[in-house]
């Protein structure tokens, strides 16, 4: 994890700060994502500034049908209607989340974000570990687009 995040998550109150690092210790070795994502479900202040910093500094890994053809992601649709692809902080995640949907077929890939935002297109969500209940976030198609237009 980037000691930038590091230091946000010490400088919480401390029963925040005893939190995050429970939500932490889920993971063996917990991304900067992941530790930006518990910021999120803290409500910390700044705490989507620091997952969009996050993200442009990251890999995901995304669940692929076939790992040479980005049409075979793993799409989800919201309560709405709307499609957000899938994304996972880490490769225990993007394995937990295969498991949950059914999804044996899909292979996990790992992607730089900022090639994921150069090959995805169109009017998408980004769902980021859309099965888990706590290290989840989603980004709607419109903040999508602003993100890839500004990596």
């Amino acid at each position: 994890m980037d000691s930038w995040i590091q230091r946000q998550i010490e400088d919480l109150p401390r029963d925040q700060r005893s939190v995050a690092e429970a939500i932490l210790t889920r993971s063996e070795n917990p991304t900067t994502l992941e530790a930006a994502l518990a910021l999120i479900h803290l409500r910390a202040e700044g705490a989507t500034t620091h997952l969009l910093a996050a993200l442009e500094s990251t890999s995901v890994h995304v669940l692929l049908e076939s790992v040479d053809d980005w049409n075979t992601s793993l799409i989800l649709e919201d309560t709405e209607g709307t499609p957000h692809l899938a994304v996972f902080s880490s490769q225990d995640q993007a394995e937990t989340a295969r498991q949950d949907y059914g999804s044996a077929a899909y292979q996990s890939v790992p992607v730089d974000t900022v090639l994921l935002c150069r090959s995805i297109g169109g009017t998408l969500g980004l769902a980021i570990n859309p099965h888990d209940d706590v290290l989840s976030f989603h980004l709607s198609p419109t903040i999508f687009a602003h993100l890839r237009e500004s990596l």
